[in-house]
């Protein structure tokens, strides 16, 4: 670039009001990407459920009450965000499910949820810390109407203590071999559905089948998924 034009740049630049620079930018942190992750299958390969992360399942940082207003502003933006993809997603695949990857800062939140709470489930990091912030997160969501996933589940005492809450857990398929069945019955000793995550190739893929898990998420299975249903995924992922 020339520099009459890294001057024209600087002068167009210095002549936005200092207002609406603020304001696009405020725009741009409340409206971030949409990624879909992938999907949750059964185990024969037909779609069960989408999977969806990206920062637009999180409010821009942590709201809670009594904090300044334009706060709870950028909280509701992104929670409009989220209601949109959810009805987009909703009406547009096959799968009737959408698990979204949820921080502290949405749990611990005054954020709501989509009008359709009953097909939304929340997926948290079992591992994360805050266990009890986390937990009364999704005594909340639950209240709504919402489900919970457990993620990476690994048998940990802070996992353990939420799994009374948790409708999926995921397990890694790769530690199947090492873990086995002590593992999957404890993951599934509260009720909860298993899920195998990691499921990236066709040797792991038969270990889960072997195991009698009936849902998995990987790979593998999104190469079984009809050429359709790839398509509307590779669409979505690109927006």
């Amino acid at each position: 670039m020339t520099a009459d034009l890294l001057a024209l740049a600087a002068a167009v630049d210095a002549a936005v009001p200092t207002g609406t620079r603020a304001a696009w930018e405020r725009s741009v942190r409340r409206r971030p990407a949409q990624t879909v992750r992938g999907r949750v299958f059964w185990s024969c390969g037909r779609p069960f459920a989408q999977v969806v992360g990206g920062a637009w399942a999180l409010p821009t940082q942590p709201v809670r009450l009594g904090e300044p207003a334009q706060n709870h502003v950028d909280a509701h933006a992104v929670a409009a965000d989220l209601r949109s993809s959810f009805r987009d997603l909703v009406c547009d695949i096959e799968p009737t499910q959408l698990f979204v990857r949820a921080g502290v800062e949405f749990l611990a939140g005054d954020l709501p949820v989509p009008r359709h709470p009953d097909l939304l489930v929340v997926e948290v990091d079992g591992d994360a810390g805050c266990a009890g912030t986390i937990r009364d997160g999704l005594l909340r969501v639950k209240a709504l109407g919402c489900r919970v996933a457990l993620a990476g589940f690994t048998g940990t005492a802070e996992q353990r203590r939420l799994l009374p809450l948790a409708d999926f857990v995921k397990v890694d398929a790769r530690d199947l071999a090492l873990e086995g069945r002590p593992l999957l019955d404890l993951a599934a000793s509260r009720g909860a559905q298993v899920v195998a995550e990691f499921v990236d190739t066709e040797d792991t893929l038969a270990e889960a089948r072997g195991a009698g898990l009936q849902l998995v998420q990987g790979r593998a299975l999104e190469r079984l998924a009809p050429p359709a249903v790839r398509a509307r995924a590779a669409s979505r992922a690109g927006r």
